[in-house]
């Protein structure tokens, strides 16, 4: 199985497809870029998914772009799990990307219908 779709989460809510097409153009070719949305309100949900052409892209996207500021957040980019796989635990995620965060910084994040702010300060 080709891995070429990656998760990206922490994004602005005003970002559009298009810019993050852009932004991880400069990894390699992308061949979509797509923002869930939420069902009732049509607004971003804050994360979303980049196919790349290749696997070498996609690797490359992850090591160059992960923990990079786009719009104002720093963001996380990691492989995709496949569709309609759902990870049990957060929390590896949530550690990796506190691992790349900035110190000094506060981020919020949105799982459902629950929101929190951490501030790395070490």
């Amino acid at each position: 199985m080709v891995k070429t779709r990656l998760y990206v989460g922490n994004l602005s809510w005003y970002i559009t497809e298009e810019e993050l097409k852009h932004f991880f153009s400069q990894a390699g070719k992308v061949i979509s870029a797509t923002i869930i949305l939420h069902r009732d309100t049509g607004r971003s949900r804050g994360f979303g998914f980049v196919e790349m052409s290749t696997e070498t892209e996609t690797q490359e996207a992850i090591n160059k772009l992960n923990g990079s500021w786009l719009k104002g957040r720093q963001i996380l980019v990691k492989e995709a799990l496949p569709e309609g796989e759902k990870k049990d635990n957060i929390n590896l995620d949530l550690l990796n990307f506190l691992s790349h965060a900035s110190v000094g910084q506060s981020y919020s994040f949105y799982f459902g219908n629950a929101s929190f702010t951490i501030f790395r300060d070490k």
